[in-house]
């Protein structure tokens, strides 16, 4: 990838280099270390770029939920096996022009892209979000033999977005709908499942410590995903109140999903959702905020049974 000079600075400079963290859409956290922050104009159209580094683990889960456009089809799977496991991997990647716009304006700097990155304003979130990026390269130090002591040697791959066509990111060419990943995943996980509609799913879950009914709702147009876990039991009328504080005091703590109750019949469910938008939903995106969902549910499953029994203690 050729580097013209109509860049408009770098911020900041390697030795300059802060930790932050990505957060995904099912609230996991990816904790990397910015390197540089690098904007130009290409085909008259300003472009945003980051170079970061993570450790071999973080990286690992970045591949694995196909976070910030690495999906299957995006990268080469033969490249990323040269890698060396348990070494840091240094990663490249561009913001989506439409986050690009509302998160940086017209006339961005490198400098101030850099802090907000780095920051704790409404901007600084957006570009901290995992999925306002797109990978385009991944690269590993190579460890060198003595006899090439003080060289330097990098090996990894290019994404597809690496590659833009009349000034925009590749295409895709062909992307599954919500409801078809859903159900792939169900059945790669060999899940019994019951249809009620084009865009609801049924199904029963049982953990250590009890069972209850599952519903995978997906909004095609929208492009979003949601997974309810429904306890069995309403809470009485005479513990709602209580259940209420009780619920909102977990939401606060937990990274991921959130607990609702109906005020009118008592019904709890815990519910994790993704906004797919335009990027779409991968199987191992779904597995995780499916996972996500069972094992909170199942985590506080004896909680809620004693809270309708003897009451939701503060």
């Amino acid at each position: 990838m050729t580097e013209h000079d109509n860049t408009r600075g770098d911020a900041p400079r390697e030795e300059e280099s802060r930790a932050f963290r990505f957060r995904t859409l099912t609230g996991e956290t990816l904790a990397a270390e910015l390197l540089r922050v690098r904007l130009t104009d290409e085909n008259e159209e300003q472009r945003c770029s980051l170079l970061f580094s993570m450790d071999w683990d973080t990286y690992r889960q970045l591949a694995r939920g196909e976070w910030m456009g690495l999906h299957g089809y995006a990268r080469d799977g033969a490249a990323e096996a040269g890698f060396d496991a348990g070494r840091p991997i240094e990663l490249a990647a561009v913001l989506k022009p439409a986050v690009m716009a509302a998160a940086l304006g017209t006339e961005p700097e490198a400098e101030q892209t850099s802090a907000i990155l780095l920051g704790e304003t409404d901007a600084s979130a957006m570009l901290r979000q995992s999925e306002s990026w797109l990978v385009t390269e991944a690269k590993q130090q190579v460890v060198l033999p003595e006899e090439l002591a003080g060289g330097s040697l990098k090996r990894g791959y290019r994404t597809m977005w690496a590659e833009r066509r009349d000034g925009g990111l590749a295409p895709v060419s062909h992307r599954a709908s919500l409801s078809e990943v859903v159900l792939q995943a169900l059945e790669g996980m060999g899940l019994a499942y019951e249809r009620l509609t084009d865009d609801l799913i049924r199904l029963s879950c049982t953990g250590e410590n009890g069972t209850w009914i599952a519903l995978v709702r997906t909004d095609e147009e929208e492009g979003l995903c949601l997974v309810y876990s429904v306890f069995p039991e309403p809470v009485p009328e005479e513990r709602r109140a209580e259940a209420a504080i009780f619920f909102v005091q977990e939401n606060y703590d937990l990274t991921a999903g959130s607990f609702e109750m109906d005020g009118e019949d008592g019904e709890v469910r815990f519910r994790t959702s993704l906004a797919a938008g335009s990027v779409g939903m991968t199987v191992a995106m779904f597995t995780r905020l499916f996972d996500v969902n069972v094992s909170t549910m199942d985590r506080y499953f004896a909680a809620i049974e004693d809270g309708i029994v003897n009451g939701f203690a503060e």
